[in-house]
């Protein structure tokens, strides 16, 4: 089993990294995936250009239509099939009184969403929106350039009416920001709050140092004449002096104890090593051989 602890906060940040790399891929594949009426997360499919863009000035119960605007990056195909720029456009659309039609729910506000393609052309006259003594916005959006994005319609429609949006320019770099955001929540805040509750301080107590046998070498014995005669010098020095068998005053001295010789003797060699073995031609292997009564008598 890990134990959690022991990690490092670079195995932390690595672990993190990882995850914001498959993460962003995820939000990359997932922008990619827009088809059908209905998205989980975004909700329907408003796909009149010309009610989105007067919902955001209509009222309904005393707010814009159309409001909690949120503008994501999307990258898509165009007619021909070439990789073009896209924008879709998320918020909370009011379709309609509330009612219950056959046991369910219906009107009130839904979660909806517009994809606007680039270069966005406007259906309704901006030109509707001036007031006297202010700018013509038909021709503020004309000076946007050749190709304006529905960024451009939003920011004239926000001086000119009001309309509130906000851009989540982090879905421009989807695995940019999730490594991003993955290696600050993971590979920093995290490591921290493990130590506050492990350790009850930020940083890890220094751990002891273990004795480290990296340098370590082993180092040969010489085999040469000289330190054979060193080794014996050696042993001969290690050897106890001889004792005195007298003092200096002629009192004898004590003997010192004698070791114990556990060399055998012949006599106590074991008895097996006093007799012999032969094989005979029916035998399968060696046994004693024995001398008759008659010859060992004469000895």
């Amino acid at each position: 089993m890990i134990e959690w602890t022991a990690l490092r906060w670079w195995h932390w940040m690595a672990i993190a990294l990882a995850l914001g790399l498959v993460a962003g891929q995820l939000r990359k594949q997932r922008q990619a995936d827009m088809h059908g009426d209905y998205v989980d997360g975004l909700g329907y499919c408003l796909g009149d250009q010309k009610i989105f863009e007067q919902s955001l000035t209509a009222q309904a119960e005393g707010r814009p239509r159309f409001r909690d605007i949120t503008v994501c990056p999307r990258i898509g195909n165009d007619t021909k099939g070439s990789s073009q720029k896209q924008y879709l456009v998320s918020g909370l659309y009011f379709t309609g009184a509330p009612e219950v039609v056959e046991g369910r729910h219906q009107g009130g506000w839904a979660q909806v969403w517009f994809l606007a393609h680039q270069p966005y052309e406007p259906m309704i006259d901006l030109s509707a929106l001036n007031k006297p003594g202010g700018p013509d916005w038909s021709r503020e959006y004309r000076m946007k350039g050749l190709s304006p994005s529905i960024l451009d319609f939003l920011a004239v429609m926000h001086r000119a009416a009001g309309v509130q949006y906000r851009y989540a320019w982090w879905d421009d770099y989807p695995v940019l920001t999730s490594i991003i955001a993955y290696g600050l929540i993971g590979g920093v805040f995290w490591p921290l709050l493990m130590n506050l509750l492990a350790f009850g301080r930020v940083s890890k107590p220094q751990a002891v140092k273990g004795l480290s046998l990296w340098k370590v070498r082993n180092r040969p014995v010489s085999s040469t004449p000289g330190s054979a005669v060193m080794l014996g010098s050696d042993r001969r020095s290690n050897e106890a002096p001889p004792q005195e068998t007298e003092h200096s005053d002629g009192t004898p001295a004590a003997s010192p104890l004698s070791t114990i010789d556990d060399t055998p003797s012949p006599k106590q060699s074991p008895a097996w090593q006093s007799k012999e073995f032969a094989t005979k031609p029916e035998d399968f292997y060696p046994t004693e051989r024995k001398t008759p009564p008659s010859i060992q008598n004469k000895h």
